[in-house]
């Protein structure tokens, strides 16, 4: 009943997205069937190809539940039901396929009809079919509501450490509060749009808790295809991905609701499962262009060859074989059986037929006085060549979960209208607001100001004076080695990068990538999403990225985005993003945030970083705690990882900040070095301002300040220098010598 109830939401919501793509340049389009024009085998059936299917490994994802499933299973299921159900294959494991030279064939015996033998017959594939997966992503919503579960070329499958309810408080999220200040209500929210999401209207109803939401299912993977033959396998890229629309239980990002993780996690299952099922005309393309194989299992005293073409292979009388490493020798099927096929010698030395010689079949009779070993391959069958099949699935919509009853509540046909009106009512300013924080990199700052006309008043803050900054020469050509200038990856909640403030200090790929969709990372990658556009529809990112350029205004800003406007993260984002920066030439990962959770994949990262000589300036987080007793992370690290600098926040008379909401961390063993970080003034998305309070702000400040080292040093400086120069040069200040590693303040002397 509710989901009739729906329809004018959902002609609504089709309606708008429809005109969000018309205006963005519409959805990626995938080519059909684009694989090369080859040259094919005459459609005739000679027979039945028997078809190995490897073990699929590396499909285990997890779902949006924080369960756990393989894919991998579900696509050996569905090819293996789908070949054997074509009727021209016959599915075989890897411990089913013996050979022949595995398991000797003995001399077989007749039965009563001279016609008929019956022996234990070889299974000879005609390929090996081993799977590669490269991509299984399923991607819900639109603009900041948007999220991605799985894995592709650039975000790795990586269990999730931080799942979608929060914290047993309720009231912390799993990296604290920065990111509580917007998006606790959907509709005061800085995110985009958020079709359906809800909204407080209290005057109607109290908060739509049900929507019917896009979705998007993609899988891409390389298909290896080895013959007996072929000492090097080719490969078919296959592509598979749909779209289409689901029911999606609404509540608030503060506290995800057991429904919102039903829903998705059942409109993911079933959108890959299509996905899946399509791989199969790709699959079946790629093998019509394969040969019939066999083993010679027995020669009889009369010369009949008992041929191991498989069980009920029903191979056709006629068809041509040929002896793999004697060419000229031809071998013609006479009949077939249930165990195998009868043949016989036509064309060739009998000497070179033995049991267990590989044959395979051909489609024309070679005349034996020009057939020579080297001309083999324009005998054969055209081998299989790499190729690319993609296939784009009819838009389908699920129906809603029965499941789903016990988290909507029983609506009338009255309160369902209401809903739609409101919804219909509020669409062009969620349109407006999609546009306003989904934004391209514009090639002038929003505004037209320069950074030094939109605003002066953070020259005069404490903390410039405070920190040294006042009292240093301007960077300029006169004082900097002309170097190139030193890139700082900001992980985060993305940035404005269209803010005066921080435009002009946007890093550009000069390398851009385009994936399979067309996307291309020209100004960073936003890793929760999955998409070119890393603009920080929260306000953190930003913030912390203004103070950068404050303090280095050469440094080229890396926006990397792995936070949601609600603070909402997954481990693969986190961990590929700082894969990224580290492979696209960041010397420096702006960390600013901390987590209770001991997560692997920040180890991982900061690893990676430390590997390839990348500094990690990361935040002692703001929960007023010793880090000594109560463990954070990246904090617990220090004490094997050299290139991690942790930063604890101080006010301007050199306290620990303790505000509401802001209480720094510290700890002698795990914090190298205090920096301001209360009420400094920081840029917000759309030509905003605002005084901010965190530890994240002090790490900024830290990751400037080695910024602004490195300029000076030039490209032969080692950031581990700079950051030895920073202990140096830093102020011993005696209210944190017992919080702080040997009372360290930030204080830049060049």
């Amino acid at each position: 009943m509710f989901q009739k109830q729906m329809n004018w939401v959902e002609a609504m919501f089709c309606i708008s997205t429809s005109f969000l793509e018309m205006l963005s340049g519409g959805p990626d389009a995938w080519a059909v069937g684009n694989a090369p024009s080859v040259p094919v085998p005459p459609p005739v059936v000679d027979g039945i190809k028997t078809v190995m299917l490897a073990p699929v490994n590396g499909l285990t994802i997890q779902l949006p539940d924080g369960s756990f499933h393989d894919y991998g299973g579900d696509l050996l299921a569905s090819l293996t039901t789908q070949l054997t159900q074509s009727g021209r294959y016959l599915v075989v494991a890897p411990d089913s396929g013996n050979s022949a030279d595995a398991k000797l064939r003995s001399l077989a015996q007749p039965k009563a009809s001279s016609s008929q033998y019956s022996w234990a017959a070889t299974v000879t594939p005609a390929i090996t079919v081993t799977v590669e997966p490269e991509a299984l992503s399923f991607e819900t919503g639109l603009g900041g509501e948007k999220m991605m579960y799985g894995f592709n070329e650039r975000i790795s499958n990586i269990p999730d450490e931080f799942p979608l309810n929060t914290v047993a408080s309720q009231t912390v999220g799993w990296f604290g509060n920065n990111y509580d200040r917007k998006g606790i209500v959907p509709f005061d929210s800085q995110s985009g749009l958020d079709l359906g999401d809800g909204f407080q209207i209290d005057a109607l109803v109290a908060w739509l808790t049900i929507k019917y939401a896009h979705y998007h299912a993609e899988l891409r993977m390389k298909v290896y295809l080895n013959t007996p033959v072929n000492s090097n396998p080719n490969f078919t890229e296959i592509g598979v991905k749909g779209d289409g629309f689901y029911f999606d239980v609404v509540g608030g990002y503060e506290s995800y609701s057991a429904g919102i993780q039903a829903a998705r996690k059942d409109a993911m299952d079933q959108a890959i499962g299509s996905a899946i099922r399509g791989t199969f005309g790709a699959v079946d393309r790629a093998l019509t262009r394969v040969p019939l194989m066999a083993r010679v299992d027995a020669v009889l005293p009369d010369g009949t060859l008992l041929l191991g073409t498989g069980i009920s292979s029903q191979v056709r009388p006629g068809v041509l074989y040929q002896v793999v490493s004697s060419p000229q020798t031809v071998i013609e099927v006479s009949s077939t059986q249930l165990d195998g096929s009868l043949g016989k010698i036509v064309q060739g030395d009998a000497q070179a037929v033995q049991s267990g010689v590989l044959i395979e079949q051909i489609y024309a009779l070679p005349k034996a006085s020009t057939v020579q070993p080297h001309m083999l391959a324009a005998v054969r069958v055209p081998g299989v060549p790499s190729v690319t099949d993609t296939t784009q699935l009819a838009a389908t919509n699920l129906p809603q979960l029965p499941a789903l009853s016990g988290y909507v509540p029983n609506q009338s046909r009255a309160q369902a209208f209401l809903q739609s009106v409101v919804e219909g009512v509020f669409l062009p300013y969620r349109i407006w607001r999609y546009f306003q924080y989904n934004q391209a990199y514009h090639r002038v700052a929003d505004g037209g100001k320069s950074a030094e006309q939109f605003s002066t008043q953070w020259k005069t803050e404490p903390w410039v004076s405070q920190i040294g900054l006042s009292q240093l020469l301007p960077l300029d050509a006169g004082t900097l080695s002309l170097s190139p200038p030193v890139v700082v990856a900001v992980i985060d909640s993305g940035v404005d990068y269209n803010h005066p403030w921080i435009h002009d200090s946007i890093w550009s790929n000069s390398s851009a990538w385009k994936d399979p969709s067309g996307r291309t990372d020209r100004y960073g990658w936003d890793f929760i999403s999955n998409d070119a556009r890393p603009y920080d529809d929260g306000y953190y990112g930003t913030e912390v990225a203004s103070v950068v350029t404050r303090i280095a205004p050469r440094a080229k800003i890396m926006p990397l985005k792995v936070f949601n406007s609600w603070g909402v993260t997954h481990s693969s984002a986190i961990y590929s993003a700082m894969v990224y920066a580290v492979d696209h030439g960041a010397k420096i990962l702006l960390c600013p945030w901390a987590t209770r959770v001991m997560s692997q994949a920040i180890e991982n990262g900061v690893q990676y970083a430390q590997d390839h000589d990348v500094l990690v300036v990361a935040a002692a987080g703001d929960g007023g705690v010793d880090l000594g007793w109560n463990p954070y992370s990246p904090a617990v690290l220090t004490d094997r990882m050299d290139h991690l600098v942790v930063v604890t926040a101080v006010d301007a008379q050199d306290q620990l900040v303790k505000v509401a909401g802001h209480a720094a961390n510290f700890g002698l063993k795990r914090v190298q070095i205090a920096a301001p970080g209360q009420n400094i003034s920081v840029a917000e998305p759309r030509l905003g301002l605002a005084h901010a309070t965190s530890t994240g702000l002090a790490s900024a400040m830290v990751a400037g300040g080695l910024a602004r080292w490195l300029d000076f040093e030039g490209s032969s400086a080692r950031v581990m220098d700079g950051v030895r120069q920073m202990f140096v040069d830093a102020d011993r200040v005696s209210t944190l010598t017992a919080v702080v590693e040997q009372g360290r303040r930030l204080h830049l002397r060049r």
